[in-house]
């Protein structure tokens, strides 16, 4: 009886694991099921190629876990439907601004913001490392003119590691802000660039400056007499790193008025690399960059297309020499949400060693914030 017993036991277990699943099943959907949960914690991964078909046809494919979409994303076909409800908050870093402006000129919007947490190569003013920099820029002409003939206005913050002594400040002819303030002035001789820096604390130089505007003085004067301390305005980043090559800087501008037209900027270091001059830019775009310009010499190599995120990306070789518009290396890859991402040499010089497979690297450990908060574009403080 005991043996009946036992062999009845034995074979209702068999039939149970038989109609269970395979191991290799549930070890995947574990490693799926962690995966969903450590690429939340760091915020949604849209840098997933599109891929291409032998037949022409593009097929957006995103390079998360099963079933988890982003804003404007194709799943490919085989992709089951998430079960999960997607997330609502901003999961990425974000960074407080510290200072900033309450009065620009009428007319000025605001189109850019830019935060460092490594110190520049050449700080501009003071002496000893930064902790971090931000920068806001605002202008009343065209965004893509704003670096060169627009007018704009832009507030500076650098935050130092230690109190500054030797302020480097003392040759510059003086402005009183308030009573307890003087600012140092630098101003062209035709009076349309103004530059006003002072240290509101020991370890917090800001620097405002007015350029192509009429006047500038007096502008860069009362834009600096506005600004404030305040730890409420935060930045969170539109693209992180997720590895150990840490982003070096963060920016983000877009067109006032345009939804679409907005891009982000990111520099880091080459992978394994400390040597700041190694640097590498990344690009979040809406359109597609163009790589080989209208002047670059002839005899440029064509694009090699190799495997990013799960798709297909195109690898364009570096083509000398610069001075003659060359072309640095640069990786130029179709994203999931229909934008395109260029990975490129940040600091192309003759004979630089940066390789298609450092440009990967960067590529696959980049996290894009789509929905990141750009309410701020094209307002006033």
């Amino acid at each position: 009886m005991s043996s009946d017993h036992e062999r009845l036991i034995r074979e209702a277990l068999l039939r149970q694991a038989d109609a269970g699943p395979e191991p290799a099943e549930v070890l995947a959907g574990l490693e799926r099921a962690g995966e969903r949960r450590r690429r939340r914690r760091r915020g949604t991964l849209l840098v997933a190629a599109a891929t291409v078909t032998t037949i022409a046809v593009p097929v957006a494919v995103l390079a998360l876990a099963d079933g988890e979409r982003g804003p404007g994303v194709v799943a490919a076909p085989d992709t089951p439907p998430s079960e999960e409800p997607p997330d609502t908050e901003f999961l990425g870093e974000t960074a407080s601004l510290g200072y900033g402006p309450t009065w620009v000129p009428e007319g000025f919007l605001e189109y850019r913001r830019t935060f460092e947490s490594t110190p520049p190569p050449e700080p501009v003013e003071g002496e000893g490392p930064t902790e971090w920099s931000h920068t806001r820029s605002w202008t009343s002409g065209p965004v893509e003119e704003a670096a060169v003939t627009a007018p704009t206005v832009t507030v500076w913050v650098l935050k130092y590691e230690n109190p500054q002594t030797n302020h480097n400040l003392d040759d510059l002819p003086e402005v009183q802000l308030d009573d307890t303030t003087t600012a140092h002035v630098n101003e062209d001789q035709r009076g349309y660039r103004s530059r006003l820096s002072w240290f509101p604390a020991p370890d917090v130089l800001v620097v405002v400056t007015a350029s192509s505007i009429e006047d500038s003085f007096r502008v860069a004067t009362d834009v600096a007499r506005s600004v404030r301390a305040d730890v409420h305005v935060e930045f969170p980043m539109p693209l992180e790193l997720d590895g150990p090559n840490p982003a070096r800087s963060v920016s983000l501008g877009a067109e006032p008025g345009d939804e679409r037209a907005w891009s982000a900027l990111l520099s880091t270091g080459v992978p394994g690399e400390e040597d700041y001059q190694a640097e590498l830019e990344v690009e979040y775009l809406p359109d597609r960059p163009e790589v080989d310009q209208p002047w670059m010499p002839d005899g440029a190599p064509p694009p090699v297309e190799t495997p990013v995120l799960g798709g297909t990306a195109f690898f364009y070789a570096p083509h000398h020499p610069w001075s003659s518009g060359g072309r640095p290396a640069s990786l130029v890859v179709p994203t999931a949400d229909g934008r395109w991402l260029v990975v490129r040499d940040g600091r192309p010089t003759e004979g630089s060693s940066v390789t298609m497979d450092d440009l990967v690297d960067v590529a696959d450990s980049l996290v894009v914030h789509p929905d990141v908060d750009r309410s701020w574009v094209g307002t006033r403080p």
